[in-house]
């Protein structure tokens, strides 16, 4: 397997069998978010990001060459995803978007919207490319 796959398939096992015995810690709660399946063809790396969009910002339309799995930190947005019914998010929502889709958002709430987000996306590709 590929260094990047395995770092996250041993994270996600890492989470999964660690959190029923770390649940029973006292002052930490976890909670997996979101699944998805990591794509194994051809080499790819993981990113963490995050992203701050102004009042009434955008973020233009866009693609990923991979999977991208977010959480709205601040703020409300929509977000339109290719093909999908538009999503309003609000912080504590999370999302995911499929490999290849186009897609793009909108800061709709009072103030400065943060997102949190995990790529894992082809090595050597951009990494994000204006659709």
């Amino acid at each position: 397997m590929r260094p990047a796959i395995v770092a996250v398939s041993l994270s996600i096992c890492a989470a999964l069998t660690g959190s029923v015995g770390l649940a029973q810690q006292d002052g930490i709660r976890r909670a997996i978010l979101q699944r998805y399946d990591v794509p194994t063809a051809a080499a790819h790396e993981t990113v963490l990001g995050t992203a701050e969009v102004v009042k009434g910002g955008r973020i233009a339309r866009h693609m990923h060459h991979g999977v991208e799995m977010g959480l709205v930190l601040e703020g409300r947005m929509v977000l339109k995803i290719e093909g999908q019914p538009d999503l309003v998010l609000e912080a504590g929502q999370s999302y995911q978007i499929p490999a290849g889709l186009a897609h793009e958002g909108d800061n709709v709430g009072d103030g400065a919207a943060k997102v949190a987000a995990v790529y894992v996306v082809e090595k050597g590709k951009p990494f994000a490319e204006p659709r």
